[in-house]
């Protein structure tokens, strides 16, 4: 093919150069034919060929940096909703860490409620044991320390539906965290999809670009090659 090309580039020069001879020596419509007019036509269709197959390439190019383009933007934006939702999840495991402590700060609470409680418990059974002459007396500080023990159950049980709740709500913060992580691992794949279809986009660039070198090497050494 290429040796067609250069005997074909050949004969378009030896024209060329009959034609301004000829132009030189005399009238145009004097110059003499050769027989090699219908390779000059050949010539012409095949710069005309180069010129399309060139055409479309850099059509091509042109089309494969706008879907590198828009592979970059999706990159980018899979990129900001993962960096959004392990932002929820930092902002999610530190709520429990403060509901852990105050679980925690509330369960030291009920374990100095219950040793008052026990405390009280065994002052009230010492007053009991002194003897039934005190018991008149000691029944009304019986009841005020009951008092004091129903008003410390309150505590207890209002400190036990508080962690009842708090349970309740580090279940309620893990299910979400359950989805969340299971949506940066869609997002993850996401991501990881449309890096490999950018990666198999710059390929294709790539070998394009390489065609279009290729080409315009082999007519700058055609050209440099018959250029005299």
């Amino acid at each position: 093919m290429k040796n067609k090309v250069m005997k074909i580039a050949v004969g378009a020069i030896v024209v060329v150069g009959l034609l301004f001879g000829g132009a030189a020596i005399g009238d145009a419509d004097n110059v003499l034919r050769w027989g090699k007019e219908s390779e000059v036509t050949s010539i012409h269709s095949t710069i005309e060929a180069l010129d399309s197959k060139l055409g479309a390439k850099v059509t091509e190019i042109n089309t494969l940096k706008a879907a590198a383009s828009t592979s970059k933007a999706e990159l980018d934006k899979a990129t900001a909703e993962l960096n959004k939702v392990q932002n929820s999840v930092t902002e999610l495991n530190n709520q429990i860490s403060q509901l852990k402590a105050d679980i925690a700060s509330k369960q030291v609470e009920i374990t100095q409620k219950d040793a008052t409680i026990k405390q009280k418990e065994s002052e009230i059974q010492q007053k009991i044991d002194e003897g039934n002459a005190k018991v008149a007396v000691k029944q009304a500080e019986v009841d005020a320390k009951q008092v004091i023990i129903g008003n410390k159950q309150k505590e207890i049980d209002n400190a036990k539906a508080a962690l009842d709740t708090a349970k309740e709500q580090i279940n309620t913060l893990n299910q979400t965290i359950a989805q969340l992580n299971q949506d940066k691992i869609n997002l993850q794949a996401q991501l990881t999809a449309s890096q490999t279809e950018n990666d198999d986009t710059k390929l294709k660039l790539k070998k394009a670009q390489d065609e279009v070198q290729s080409l315009k090497d082999y007519a700058a050494q055609v050209e440099s090659k018959y250029a005299n």
